[in-house]
């Protein structure tokens, strides 16, 4: 709080932005709010926090998905300015369908909310190389040999054009409007497509997990294949039932967030023919990085960059309502 405060106090901008997660709300510092306490620091250097639809907490709470971005994430945003005017915030450009059966648009003709499908549904097919953890001496040979023939990936490769293409043709309207900005001004490269290596147990419990299903639903079935599932997962699960998620094709990712540096359980791919976690590239598209934007350091503080961002292309937005009335 104080080092944000302090950067403004020191170039003094005419509009700020602060984004935090939405837990903020409910934290407190003594008997004041903290997201109070910012905003008493942030009016006593001059800024106004009153919105434009007249709400004077300052603060709203924005979910990625509504701006074009294939990912559920709700933030809180606090938008202020010095220059006496109420503050924009931008207006949904997306919708979820599931709130409008029988696809019916909504008035104003929304597009729909951008899938994972049409989000990473072109990259190139990668899987996992198996890890030697609990895999007995006797069969690390036969591991070894598994390794070297499946292809996972590599930090940069060719991305086939005609793929991209064929993929376009199956998209609708939103979809083709992200896949174009996600590839717009790339060299025909994709970088850090790259799986990350499971065990063994994990890659066939992904494979045989039906996608949209968490592992608490393994534990909540009684029948054969929920019970062979759920034996293969090794952590304790007594308190954290969902800690592995198939995700579905068609929906938008759940919320991307930096833990997944150290595993990437809750993010599991839908094709189970790939039977794996999220490579970094898939995370950043789906935090609708464009293709072009490359990483620095390992796999694990790429995640945790990736994570940690405001999605670019809801930033764009703030930006652009910033913009208009500047």
């Amino acid at each position: 709080r104080d080092s944000f405060v302090d950067v403004v106090a020191s170039l003094k901008p005419s509009f700020i932005v602060f984004e935090n997660v939405k837990g903020i709300l409910s934290k407190r510092n003594g008997d004041a709010k903290v997201i109070e306490i910012i905003m008493k620091d942030l009016k006593n250097l001059g800024y106004n926090f009153t919105n434009e639809n007249g709400s004077k907490d300052g603060y709203v709470i924005l979910n990625a998905a509504d701006f074009g971005v294939p990912q559920i994430r709700h933030r809180v945003f606090l938008l202020g300015n010095r220059l006496g005017i109420p503050n924009p915030f931008p207006s949904p450009t997306h919708y979820d369908p599931r709130e409008f059966p029988l696809n019916h648009f909504p008035e104003n003709s929304l597009l729909p909310y951008v899938t994972l499908f049409d989000a990473i549904g072109d990259l190139p097919k990668v899987r996992a190389k198996k890890t030697m953890t609990h895999v007995p001496a006797y069969r690390r040979c036969e591991v070894q040999k598994y390794n070297a023939r499946i292809f996972s990936g590599n930090d940069s490769m060719e991305y086939d054009s005609r793929v991209f293409r064929e993929h376009l043709k199956k998209l609708k309207p939103s979809g083709k409007a992200f896949l174009r900005y996600v590839r717009e001004g790339t060299n025909g490269t994709i970088t850090h497509h790259i799986a990350r290596p499971q065990q063994e147990s994990d890659i066939k419990l992904f494979a045989g997990m039906k996608p949209g299903s968490t592992s608490k639903d393994l534990f909540k079935h009684n029948d054969t294949r929920s019970k062979k599932l759920a034996k293969l997962i090794r952590y304790d699960m007594a308190s954290f039932q969902d800690k592995y998620k198939k995700h579905s094709w068609n929906r938008p990712s759940s919320t991307i967030f930096a833990h997944m540096k150290k595993d990437g359980n809750r993010f599991i791919h839908p094709d189970g023919r790939q039977a794996r976690t999220f490579t970094p590239r898939e995370a950043a598209r789906i935090q609708s990085f464009p293709d072009n934007f490359f990483f620095e350091g390992p796999p694990c503080k790429i995640f945790e960059q990736i994570g940690n961002a405001v999605p670019p292309l809801l930033a764009k937005a703030i930006a652009g309502a910033i913009l208009n009335k500047w």
